[in-house]
């Protein structure tokens, strides 16, 4: 299957799915169409138990809003490896995939993680901590709620200004000490809820 899902003409952007290795492959140039979560949903979703991989390949400069929106039957891993030019996730991107699993790594170009985009992906795990990219300037709320299997530190850019209501909720796998950026000027009611983290905070 193969689906044109740029976000206008000047977005070159394709989904191809290879039902044989279950991978589903984004490929081209440019953003990704923006979907909803009922009207107008992405055509993959009635395939989404049959995806085992998602792979973002270099040139795709965004994963749209709502583009594996309550896929909760996809138990697959999310290769963002190659996804050298991936600037920005969309709300809720992956919102409720409790199945998707394997390793996070973030790209170092991202520069915005929006509301809801990883909520509730309860078999998500890192290596060696959460690492928040250096020019990611703000952390939607609920960006990472309920993802519990996150473990050992986290790191946040040393320019980070924002990081919404619940971004951190749940999140009971972040331990050890963390010292909050000294460009926080506000932290939300509930961010770090059910955390086991030590803070320090901005003298």
């Amino acid at each position: 299957s193969e689906w044109s899902c740029g976000a206008n003409a000047s977005n070159i952007v394709t989904a191809h799915f290879n039902s044989a290795s279950g991978t589903l492959t984004f490929s081209g140039e440019g953003a990704m169409e923006n979907y909803q979560t009922m009207h107008f949903v992405a055509p993959w979703k009635e395939i989404s138990n049959q995806i085992k991989k998602i792979v973002i390949e270099n040139g795709v400069t965004s994963i749209g809003s709502n583009a594996f929106y309550q896929c909760s039957d996809m138990q697959a891993t999310l290769d963002l490896s190659d996804a050298k030019a991936l600037t920005s996730i969309g709300n809720n991107a992956f919102y409720g995939c409790s199945s998707l699993n394997g390793y996070l790594t973030l790209p170092s170009q991202l520069t915005v993680i929006p509301s809801c985009a990883f909520w509730n992906c309860s078999q998500l795990k890192v290596q060696g901590g959460l690492k928040i990219p250096e020019n990611v300037k703000s952390i939607g709320w609920g960006a990472f709620r309920g993802c519990a299997q996150l473990k050992g530190s986290l790191t946040l850019p040393k320019n980070i200004e924002s990081i919404g209501r619940q971004a951190f909720y749940d999140c009971t796998g972040l331990t050890g000490t963390f010292k909050i950026p000294d460009t926080v000027t506000e932290i939300e009611q509930e961010t770090f809820y059910h955390c086991g983290l030590d803070f320090i905070f901005p003298s």
